[in-house]
């Protein structure tokens, strides 16, 4: 035995690769509070916690001896609107990334997505201690219409309805008041999305910000129509795309938690593919993001053909798109 390994076993200290990578487990947080989470890692081996907020520069929180379990509190949690962990042990990466991400939704509607998928993506868990009132609806694209689901009394008139990574819903908040969400989960690994031909309800399953095609990765094609809704102003911009001039105006950017319509003239596919050691990028099997060409910095043009979503300032009410 070498001297190192001798003084190694005395310590207790291993080193190598573990056996199984660690996987981050029972995330839990609440709005203005600690987030935490646990793990499980071979006695004697020495990790790192790490964090980032966009899933790609990353900085080490904390270096420690495991005991077997791993319990990490992050007391700075409340500092950031959005934060994600990973473990790094002997140059082996926990097998995913999970954490937070808070959204501030004004008052009136406002387009939401769910970012992360969490061991229950109802709405009744997503969406919890609310005021009355609060409406959330989703799209069914098979009749045309917007369930609505209304929240009274701590329950949901359609608890049962969902939300997961990729899709999108109408918000209401019926307050004067501006409301805080908090979504916790996992950073979703590969996933594909098809996007149906005509009108849906959609959303990055990536928790990351960015131009709608280029950064986001979204299949973009001929005589799509798609429609940001300004939650401040409670208004929509429309964005229409074409081959051949690109975007009327500048590309549509998208925040984390927010969703979009968008009308396709034909269905596509939406793919990713999540590294937890490198970030994220695009899966090889989506189309690539077309040319961007530059425009000058001015508001879209009116676009009397591209049809207009029923949501906000107005109830949302059952509607079937014009053709």
């Amino acid at each position: 035995m070498s001297n190192s390994s001798f003084w190694q076993k005395v310590m207790g200290k291993k080193t190598g690769p573990p056996a199984k990578p660690p996987t981050l487990v029972s995330p839990l947080g609440f709005p203005y509070r600690p987030f935490q989470f646990k793990s499980e890692l071979e006695k004697g081996y020495t990790y790192e916690v790490q964090a980032t907020s966009n899933l790609r520069q990353w900085t080490t929180l904390a270096t420690e001896k495991s005991r077997g379990e791993i319990e990490y509190v992050d007391a700075e949690a409340p500092r950031h609107s959005n934060r994600f962990y990973r473990i790094v042990v002997e140059g082996v990466y926990s097998t995913n990334v999970i954490g937070f991400v808070t959204t501030s939704l004004p008052p009136g509607y406002s387009l939401v997505a769910n970012p992360l998928k969490a061991a229950d993506n109802s709405i009744a868990v997503l969406f919890k201690d609310l005021p009355n009132g609060v409406t959330v609806s989703r799209f069914d694209s098979k009749t045309s219409t917007l369930v609505e689901s209304l929240y009274e009394d701590g329950e949901w008139t359609n608890s049962g309805q969902s939300l997961v990574p990729g899709e999108g819903a109408v918000f209401f908040n019926p307050t004067a008041e501006y409301l805080l969400l908090l979504f916790v989960g996992e950073v979703a690994g590969y996933s594909t999305q098809s996007i149906p031909e005509g009108f849906s309800i959609r959303s990055s399953c990536v928790p990351q910000p960015g131009s709608l095609h280029i950064d986001l990765g979204f299949p973009v094609a001929e005589g799509d129509v798609v429609h940001l809704f300004d939650r401040d102003k409670q208004k929509y911009t429309l964005y229409p795309y074409s081959n051949a001039a690109g975007w009327a105006a500048n590309p549509p950017m998208v925040n984390v938690a927010e969703a979009f319509w968008v009308e396709k003239k034909i269905a596509g596919k939406w793919a990713y593919e999540f590294s937890v050691e490198k970030g994220w990028v695009r899966a090889a099997d989506a189309p690539p993001p077309p040319k961007e060409k530059k425009k000058k910095d001015k508001p879209a043009p009116p676009s009397p053909s591209a049809p207009t979503p029923p949501v906000g300032p107005a109830p949302p009410t059952p509607f079937k798109p014009p053709t």
